[in-house]
């Protein structure tokens, strides 16, 4: 999951699951904004995970998930 843009009071979200309801209820009631998902592959979005936030933090979150 992966935000992408924010309008007014619309957030666009990259995820790879975009039936997955319980993370866009989880946003829209933690952001207290309009969900829009768009698919993405998985794999993009790590990498433009680990672009944009490379952390040691989060480059061990996705060791521990491989």
């Amino acid at each position: 999951l992966l935000p992408y843009k924010k309008e007014n009071n619309k957030l666009t979200v990259a995820m790879a699951d975009s039936t997955n309801v319980l993370a866009i209820d989880d946003l829209r009631v933690v952001t207290g904004c309009k969900i829009e998902p768009v698919i993405m592959d998985q794999q993009v979005i790590e990498e433009a995970i680990r672009k944009h936030f490379s952390t040691p933090e989060v480059d061990g979150i996705f060791e521990n998930l491989s």
